[in-house]
């Protein structure tokens, strides 16, 4: 994994000898999205810092298509989520309901909690969601009995 990191900076345009050692910079037009690695739905994702499945901090973004739904799931740590770009609907509860919930637009912040299920979609554009933690990443779904 270390070493994809690294060819995502390298691909992001950033040089070892310009930066400081932990020093990351990049811009949008700059990052390379690359199809997530499982558990995580094969949506298109970049690694900004970090390596998601390890110990320590980590930034992600992912893109989601329009008009998905990510059904009902939980993390074991909380996770701090940035909206980039569209909308993205999230909704706590342990039963889906997709008219309820909160909707938030491009500058968006929200937490989920540790170990609370939730549920999101988006609306009519694709979304990119920043995604900051504390490692290892997880995401275990709800199944409801009888699934």
């Amino acid at each position: 994994m270390k070493n994809v990191f690294c060819m995502i900076l390298i691909s992001m345009g950033l040089l070892a000898d310009t930066l400081p050692k932990g020093a990351v910079q990049a811009n949008m037009d700059d990052m390379y999205y690359h199809t997530a690695p499982k558990p995580f739905p094969p949506v298109p994702m970049v690694i900004l810092e970090g390596e998601p499945f390890k110990e320590g901090i980590y930034t992600f973004r992912i893109k989601v298509p329009a008009h998905q739904k990510i059904p009902l799931h939980w993390h074991s740590k909380d996770e701090r989520v940035t909206l980039i770009k569209g909308e993205i609907c999230i909704g706590f509860s342990d039963e889906m309901d997709y008219i309820k919930g909160n909707c938030m637009k491009e500058g968006g912040f929200y937490i989920n909690p540790k170990n609370v299920n939730h549920y999101l979609w988006t609306k009519d554009e694709e979304t990119i969601l920043q995604v900051t933690g504390e490692g290892a990443w997880n995401m275990t779904m709800v199944k409801k009995q009888g699934e």
